[in-house]
């Protein structure tokens, strides 16, 4: 008997009961953001000005990526990008956290800066955030480890006011919850919230940098109906095990997280098992299989790369329940920061400026040999 195909009863989402974020409270933590990322900018950028050593160093860094706009342009755009890098990775933190995926509580109360400072009491509130970055990086280096955004840092005054004013405000209606809390709530038998916020957040954040990548979320629904219209219809006609699905401008993730979705219920059809009747080691492996050998993609912002990795290893906890994030430590990822309009062929042959992003793209050949390859397979 061969493998079993997929059927079109089958239910296509299999996830958890997320619960979205409230409308009123989205827009209040999108507005509260936004006004951040022009804070944090402006002291980067006074801290950059204000440093010769870090101007020479952003000098090299602009020369090396062969860009034709003025060095001013380009700083002021390095700042704010460099800003939006530092409230993502303590967003993603702060989910970690309330998940409690990472074994520790960093952003979400004082103590353990506390304890931090009493160990370090040189050191202010921007360098306690980035010590939180390196120590995630152990488990999740993809997103947490040291990039070129790190060079220059916010005012310790500023970001120890961003940690009490945003993050850490209690909710003034509910005892013990954070104005912006993403714990599952108890009361309504919910997992956590719905990580498509994120996306949505993140292209908010800079309408400068939202038009030069074009940032623009595609709507639930219509995720929904292309998923049921080419990758369900795709498990009718082959072996489920045989389907991948390719990006080629994945942003943040809607298309693979929803695709996961679909990709464990055939997982769990073939085994003829729910996902309560498997154990954690069971779910881990299909959780991997998916994410490995399933699901590709790739767009030219490295932020949003970052976000579907960052939303795909969410989605796998959910479903694996792994007692930490170390079981998906070494989950290789198909999706790569690459302009999929260019032939990957073209680019290597091309001469490519050592330390671009291109070039750390091009580092990844197996990536994208597998992600070209599934795109030029399924055509």
């Amino acid at each position: 008997m061969g493998r079993p195909r997929g059927t079109a009863g089958l239910v296509t989402f299999h996830a958890p009961r997320f619960t979205l974020m409230d409308l009123e409270r989205y827009l209040e933590l999108r507005t509260i953001l936004q006004r951040w990322r022009m804070l944090l900018a402006e002291s980067i950028r006074e801290r950059v000005e204000a440093s010769t050593r870090l101007a020479r160093r952003l000098e090299r860094i602009y020369s090396s990526e062969g860009t034709d706009e003025p060095f001013n342009v380009w700083v002021d755009r390095w700042c704010r990008q460099a800003a939006i890098q530092f409230i993502l990775r303590i967003l993603f933190l702060r989910v970690l956290e309330d998940r409690e995926l990472l074994g520790a509580t960093r952003i979400r109360a004082a103590d353990g800066q506390r304890m931090w400072a009493q160990l370090t009491r040189n050191l202010g509130a921007a360098s306690y955030v980035q010590f939180c970055f390196w120590d995630a990086s152990h488990l999740l280096p993809d997103l947490f480890e040291p990039s070129d955004y790190d060079l220059a840092l916010p005012a310790d005054e500023l970001v120890q006011r961003f940690l009490d004013d945003v993050w850490r405000r209690p909710d003034p209606d509910l005892p013990g919850w954070l104005r912006f809390d993403f714990r599952p709530d108890p009361a309504r038998r919910d997992a956590g919230f719905q990580t498509r916020f994120i996306g949505d957040l993140y292209q908010e954040l800079d309408a400068e940098i939202r038009e030069r990548y074009a940032l623009l979320q595609t709507p639930n629904f219509i995720a929904q109906f292309i998923l049921e219209n080419t990758l369900l219809k795709r498990f009718e006609e082959v072996d489920f095990h045989d389907v991948t699905l390719m990006d080629p401008t994945c942003g943040s993730g809607h298309f693979e997280v929803d695709a996961f979705w679909m990709f464990v219920a055939r997982y769990e059809a073939a085994a003829g098992k729910t996902r309560e009747q498997m154990t954690a080691a069971e779910r881990t492996q299909i959780a991997r299989d998916i994410i490995e050998k399933h699901l590709f993609g790739c767009d030219i912002n490295p932020y949003a790369t970052a976000l579907t990795r960052f939303r795909l290893v969410l989605a796998a906890c959910d479903y694996a329940r792994p007692a930490s994030l170390r079981d998906f430590r070494d989950l290789r990822f198909n999706i790569i920061t690459i302009d999929s309009l260019i032939p990957h062929e073209n680019l290597m042959a091309g001469g490519v400026q050592a330390g671009t992003a291109t070039a750390r793209a091009l580092g990844q050949p197996d990536a994208i040999e597998r992600a070209f390859g599934c795109a030029r397979s399924s055509v």
